[in-house]
């Protein structure tokens, strides 16, 4: 279960419970007469808007008591539009007929509408999704980890002179050698050894 989404139900709920009885229980607006057809069709939105986004957010309710990570996909879609809606109509309502307590409080809680959508966003990135008990990792879109680039190996390091020893010399195991190690050296006629990569 994702815990982001269980925590987002009960939001989700009241939202859901308001939009619900404000789209469906309250009796539409009062128009005015000489209204234009634009004006009358915002109210209009508006109203479906809140029937409809009332519907969506109760399903988003729904799911995200569940705790599925996809209800924090949906509810950013829903709160986004909702939202939207919620600022725009209210804000040419205001152009038209002016400031009002009403438009006001509509914009405020479009905007409530708009900061749940992205944090919903950041919640549904940041969570990552779980399946069963094994937890994926966080990844690109709807969590399908995006593939990596190939990763070149690094070159080997090159070999330090000092770790290079000379044939005359003897092994670890060995004795020392009775005239000394330069004089072992002094003995050795190939060239001394390179550090190279070869």
């Amino acid at each position: 279960m994702n815990q982001h989404a269980k925590q987002n139900a009960v939001w989700a709920g009241i939202a859901a419970l308001l939009m619900l009885y404000y789209g469906w229980g309250t009796g539409g607006w009062l128009i005015p007469a000489n209204s234009t057809a634009f004006f009358e069709a915002t109210f209009n939105w508006f109203d479906w808007m809140l029937k409809i986004g009332g519907i969506c957010m109760a399903v988003v309710a729904v799911l995200c008591f569940l705790g599925l990570r996809v209800a924090l996909l949906i509810d950013v879609v829903v709160s986004g539009l909702c939202g939207s809606i919620l600022i725009l109509c209210p804000v040419y309502w205001m152009f038209i007929v002016g400031p009002g307590l009403q438009n006001i409080v509509f914009v405020i809680f479009g905007g409530m509408f708009v900061n749940t959508a992205r944090g919903c966003w950041t919640a549904y990135r940041e969570s990552g999704g779980t399946v069963g008990t094994a937890t994926r990792k966080q990844g690109g879109l709807f969590g399908v980890e995006p593939l990596a680039p190939p990763v070149t190996p690094p070159p080997p390091e090159p070999t330090h002179p000092a770790s290079i020893r000379p044939d005359a010399l003897p092994k670890d195991d060995e004795p020392p050698p009775p005239e000394g190690f330069l004089a072992a050296l002094a003995k050795e006629k190939d060239e001394p050894p390179r550090a190279s990569f070869e």
